[in-house]
């Protein structure tokens, strides 16, 4: 996926397209221009495992801002006024992520 295509799915709120070519992976240089809040939302859209695999390689602010967004409330801002289905899209992870993330933030 280009940055562009990334920033204009956003833009557009078409997340289920987004979460779909979201699977390639994110590209690096968009996500350092995206805000916290998109970050937020690009993180949680990812599969439970792309997105530890992704968190792992992230820098320490980063890591932080995704482990003080753990909660699914944290988007809400993004999610308000969607219908179920879209909100479904949005990944919960459990608490063993929660658990590593900290043991990475630790570390």
């Amino acid at each position: 996926m280009g940055g562009s295509e990334l920033i204009a799915l956003l833009d557009q709120s078409d997340y289920p397209l987004l979460k779909s070519r979201l699977s390639g992976g994110v590209p690096a240089a968009e996500w350092r221009k995206l805000s916290p809040l998109r970050k937020l939302a690009v993180f949680k859209l990812l599969s439970p495992d792309a997105a530890m695999a992704f968190f792992s390689k992230l820098d320490f602010a980063d890591k932080y801002l995704i482990f003080s967004g753990f909660e699914h409330g944290s988007i809400a801002p993004l999610t308000e006024g969607l219908p179920p289905g879209r909100r479904a899209l949005f990944e919960k992870l459990g608490s063993d992520a929660y658990g590593e993330m900290l043991r990475q933030l630790s570390a």
